[in-house]
């Protein structure tokens, strides 16, 4: 599966569909008076102790990036790391990062969405 933005914000209805509240920011980053990039935010809320925070970044050349920061699921929290991938099911999310193409494998996070 192609992560793109339309799958991205597919994924933030399927969270508000699950229950999550989601907070959303948009904001242009500029270079030497140019477009750095298109930041999309979305904080994903669902109780006190789910709220991790969703992020979409476009450039200018059409390239995009996907990022998460855990900050809070459990006892659980991280720092933003990038996305290799995510996929939606119909009741958890897995995101994966540092993921190896030859073997298909990488580090997972599997966040239950029931």
């Amino acid at each position: 599966m192609e992560m793109n933005l339309a799958y991205y914000e597919a994924t933030i209805a399927h969270l508000q569909s699950k229950g999550f509240v989601i907070e959303s920011k948009q904001n242009v980053q500029q270079a030497q008076g140019e477009m750095a990039f298109d930041r999309t935010s979305n904080a994903c809320t669902k109780g006190e102790d789910c709220c991790f925070s969703f992020e979409a970044l476009r450039y200018p050349d059409g390239r995009e990036d996907f990022y998460l920061e855990i900050q809070k699921v459990g006892k659980m929290r991280s720092f933003s790391f990038p996305l290799d991938s995510w996929k939606y099911h119909p009741n958890r999310i897995e995101f994966k990062y540092r993921y190896d193409p030859a073997t298909g494998l990488g580090l997972a996070i599997t966040l239950d969405l029931t």
